[in-house]
Parts: C-alpha cells; structure tokens; sequence
C-alpha cells in the first residue's frame, strides 16, 4: 500500500540522472557505460541504465542507443529485454534495479 503512494509522487526523472545512478551504483565511468567494452562488469550495468533510461524515463531505444555510444535501437530493445527476464522475484538484478531506482529518486 505504501508502494502505491511512493508512485503517485515520484518526480520527474531524466536519461542523465539514470547514468549517473547506474555508474555510481555499479562503480563504472560514463565512458565505460557509453564504450565499447563488453566485459560483464560493464554489460550488467549497462543493460540496466537501458531498462531504467527506458521504464522511468520513456525515452525511445533510439535515442537511448545513441546516448550509450551510437549503439543500434535493436541493442537497446535486446537490453531491456534481458532485464525484464531477469527481474525475477529475489534476483539479485531485480535488487540492483530497485536499489539504483530508489537512489534516483533519492537524490
């Protein structure tokens, strides 16, 4: 029930506070998350940025595949697709979601 009211008064959030959430959360540089690198350590955090840039923002895959470095909309669609697998109930990714959510709100 709590939950229900945290939505109704959430504030207006933007790509820019999703990659500085999501860097700070994982410890990665911007350039990291934008790079070309597809190390697990940079894959995991990015694919979140992709599905939080795209649930809380609402912000199209192409424009979200050009902010993370000219990356095609089919990537990005990919991304978010890998996440929403993934958040399952207990998962750690669904924690780390909800963890990076909280703190841009937070902030």
């Amino acid at each position: 029930m709590g939950q229900t009211i945290k939505e109704e008064t959430k504030k207006h959030v933007n790509v820019n506070q999703v990659i500085k959430a999501v860097c700070k959360y994982y410890s990665v540089k911007v350039e990291d998350l934008k790079g070309i690198k597809r190390d697990r350590e940079i894959v995991i955090p990015r694919q979140v940025a992709m599905y939080l840039m795209h649930e809380l923002t609402k912000t199209p895959y192409m424009t979200i595949g050009e902010l993370l470095g000219g990356r095609d909309h089919t990537t990005i669609m990919h991304g978010v697709k890998k996440m929403i697998e993934n958040v399952e109930p207990g998962s750690k990714t669904k924690q780390d979601i909800a963890n990076v959510t909280q703190n841009i709100f937070s902030e």
